[in-house]
């Protein structure tokens, strides 16, 4: 398990305090789980999908649905205990990949371990204390765009050589 990145207390995950659109009323028009979005994605089935940031939040609601619709989903999370009862409350086979989209070793171990990959979500990100930016030190603005910017870029560079076998990559 690799690059297992720890964040001081002046950082916060962007989509923390999202309800799941699993928890909201369906309307008797709505389509059965997972439904929609095959549709939308269309011919999905046998596709397998990475979801960085997956084990809270918009990423959690993001893989859920994905693993409702039919996919093999795995659930991207830094840290293995939060990202394990993510994929236990996600069910429908998800599996747990530990990756800091920070750290270019920690992408590379984790794109090792996906034989197939056909649609990566980049959605891992984190926002800052509330400061603006002549309250706060450039340092934390460094850690924002590590994770928000160039981690897109560290985990899609590691993951393409994957993505590339796929006959329908979408990233």
């Amino acid at each position: 398990m690799v690059g297992d990145a720890r964040r001081d207390d002046t950082t916060t995950d962007h989509n923390e305090h999202v309800t799941s659109a699993h928890d909201c009323p369906s309307s008797p028009t709505s389509p059965p789980a997972g439904e929609g979005l095959r549709a939308t994605l269309g011919g999905v089935d046998n596709s397998v999908a990475l979801v960085t940031g997956a084990n809270k939040g918009i990423g959690k609601e993001i893989a859920r649905q994905l693993a409702d619709a039919g996919l093999a989903v795995y659930v991207g999370s830094r840290d293995a205990t939060r990202g394990e009862r993510a994929v236990a409350e996600i069910g429908n086979g998800a599996r747990l990949a530990v990756l800091d989209v920070t750290a270019a070793a920690s992408a590379a171990a984790a794109a090792r371990q996906v034989d197939a990959l056909d649609i990566l979500v980049n959605n891992a990100g984190i926002s800052g204390d509330g400061k603006t930016p002549d309250q706060d030190d450039p340092a934390a603005f460094r850690h924002i765009y590590e994770t928000n910017v160039f981690g897109v870029v560290t985990v899609t560079n590691a993951f393409l050589p994957v993505l590339r076998r796929s006959a329908h990559p979408r990233y």
